[in-house]
């Protein structure tokens, strides 16, 4: 999230008030983030201070070129409801966003004092920390092989490095949200266990 550092510099300096505005923020941000994850058949696998990380996994109706078509629109998206957020003291936040296409791993680590963490791994995490590092604020850039998935889904532009910036995506169906399920009991407390306790605080507190 692009810009967030210097934001929450500024609020910072005013205090509690300030503090309250900055998680306000977050949960904007995020908040429109996640949404357009969910309608294109993402899911969040972890967050780390403002940025998080998402995968939009293939199945028996998405092949590896659906899914990165969704990506990218759903990147689209996100960059659409940031912008539309008004500015805070004078700053706009834009998001710098990347995209990679392959195969990588998920594990839970952890188990000292109870604490877990969900953690992706793999070179397609790799080149996704490198496509993310290329994007400047605004942009969404594709590793060269995440743009060979997605060539007659996007108009795309090569960047210096070799990657692909998206210039322009061709509408994509929107995934209809999954039927509600009941959650298992233990669901709560297993929750807990992977957050941070920060999040934790400002849960109970409301």
């Amino acid at each position: 999230m692009a810009g967030f550092a210097a934001l929450s510099e500024t609020l910072g300096k005013l205090g509690p008030s300030g503090e309250e505005r900055i998680e306000g923020i977050l949960n904007d941000c995020f908040g429109a983030t996640l949404r357009a994850v969910a309608a294109h058949g993402g899911d969040v696998l972890n967050f780390a201070g403002d940025a998080l990380t998402a995968v939009f996994p293939v199945g028996p109706t998405r092949d590896l070129d659906g899914a990165t078509a969704a990506a990218v629109a759903a990147a689209l998206q996100a960059h659409q409801g940031i912008d539309a957020l008004e500015a805070v003291e004078g700053q706009r936040l834009q998001l710098r966003i990347g995209i990679a296409a392959g195969i990588g791993a998920r594990f839970d680590v952890g188990g000292v004092d109870d604490r877990w963490h969900h953690v992706a791994a793999g070179a397609v995490v790799d080149d996704l920390l490198v496509a993310a590092h290329i994007a400047k604020r605004g942009e969404t850039v594709l590793t060269p092989t995440a743009a060979r998935h997605v060539i007659t889904a996007c108009q795309l532009e090569p960047t210096a490095q070799g990657h692909a910036r998206v210039l322009e995506v061709k509408p994509q169906p929107t995934v209809a949200p999954a039927a509600p399920q009941t959650p298992h009991p233990q669901l709560a407390a297993w929750l807990r266990s992977y957050t941070v306790d920060e999040a934790l605080t400002s849960l109970e507190k409301g």
